[in-house]
């Protein structure tokens, strides 16, 4: 019975935690979105130069970032 419990509690601690990860996640992407869409604002060249910016953080945070935290390192 006691392991039972344990195993619910632990259960119940990773869907939580999962779902702070994805309202995290979310809450990036959203606040990228609205980075890219207000630099339309800014005139040339800086515009195509913040938007190359934000572009390569993404491919940075998608392709190293996740993968090395997901190996359990820091990148």
């Amino acid at each position: 019975v006691l392991y039972g419990l344990v195993l619910g509690l632990v259960a119940v601690e990773t869907y939580s935690s999962h779902d702070e990860v994805d309202a995290t996640v979310a809450r990036e992407a959203a606040v990228l979105g609205t980075i890219y869409r207000d630099i339309a604002g800014y005139p040339e060249p800086v515009r195509a130069e913040l938007r190359e910016q934000v572009r390569r953080y993404c491919d940075f945070v998608v392709n190293v970032a996740f993968p090395a935290q997901a190996r359990r390192e820091i990148p």
